[in-house]
């Protein structure tokens, strides 16, 4: 059977377009989206990083960092792309500067947080920083990579997490949570542990945020990612006024800041995808029993409810 007149021209047009699809993901991937923090020209040629220092001074503020925190499928790659589309601050993606290089630029896993001296870790993390980003932007972060229950040398573990925040006393921490039902059940969807594993985690989560947030409430926050989902603007506005940053319209548009444009983030489908748990059946729903049973009612402090 011979394909339609619409069909053939659909197939016409999405060779046409594909080429630009692509061309816009490299450029996301290692130039604006900075999905790839390592790839910097300054492991490879130190020499242009010692000229562009000496040609520009940094305008980087290294004491007032800006730390995304939270668990996978909670929401923290989303709204890491929404604060790093403002023009002040860059952030790296799901790596910490210099947790793969020593002070000798060799590489080897963790090795920033076997340093025991504050001072000598503050001075590894700033020396890893970009030149680019050094000159360029005002503000600096990372959207820290937790897996605090179990934790391996890619990741942040609760003593990391401990020194990353007591050796930037000025630095801002946001932290993102999720309903523990719909988060373990989303993380069981995507694979690779199974439930006790992500109720672990997030029991780990709830008992570190807690403590930072009774501790250092000047210095940290969390936001609920169903909050941010159903109004991103209050919520990144507030987030910005808490991080001492301005507030720019261009965040919430998604075209400045997302892979697949502004299909990527349409409130109606991801708002769909909250109290998921809700609907579930069968062993999904014995499930989100257990994560009840387990997580409640201290999930509470982060405002969710038992019902």
């Amino acid at each position: 059977m011979k394909p339609s007149r619409r069909e053939l021209t659909r197939k016409i047009l999405r060779k046409l377009v594909l080429p630009r699809e692509l061309a816009s993901y490299i450029e996301f991937k290692f130039v604006s989206g900075n999905e790839y923090p390592y790839f910097d020209f300054s492991e490879y040629m130190p020499w242009l990083s010692r000229l562009l220092n000496s040609l520009s001074p940094s305008r980087l503020d290294y004491g007032k960092p800006v730390f995304v925190a939270g668990l996978r499928r909670s929401g923290t790659t989303m709204f890491y792309r929404l604060m790093n589309a403002n023009s002040q601050l860059f952030m790296y993606n799901e790596r910490f500067p210099g947790d793969r290089l020593n002070g000798r630029s060799v590489a080897t896993p963790q090795n920033i947080f076997s340093l025991d001296d504050m001072v000598l870790f503050r001075r590894t993390v700033s020396r890893f920083i970009s030149p680019l980003v050094r000159t360029r932007y005002a503000r600096w972060g990372v959207k820290l990579a937790l897996e605090l229950a179990h934790p391996d040398p890619g990741s942040i573990s609760v003593p990391d997490m401990r020194k990353i925040i007591d050796a930037f006393p000025a630095a801002r921490v946001i932290g993102i949570v999720r309903d523990p039902r719909d988060f373990v059940l989303s993380a069981l969807r995507r694979g690779g542990h199974d439930a006790q594993w992500w109720i672990d985690e997030y029991r780990t989560m709830m008992d570190i945020f807690s403590e930072l947030n009774n501790e250092k409430p000047g210095a940290f926050r969390f936001i609920q990612y169903e909050s941010l989902v159903r109004d991103p603007g209050a919520v990144i506005t507030s987030c910005c006024e808490f991080a001492d940053l301005p507030f720019e319209p261009k965040m919430l548009d998604s075209s400045k800041w997302s892979v697949k444009g502004p299909k990527e983030y349409e409130s109606s489908g991801i708002v769909a995808h909250t109290d998921k748990w809700r609907a579930v059946s069968g062993e999904e729903k014995a499930i989100a029993e257990r994560v009840t049973s387990a997580c409640f009612p201290d999930a509470q402090v982060f405002g969710y409810v038992q019902d």
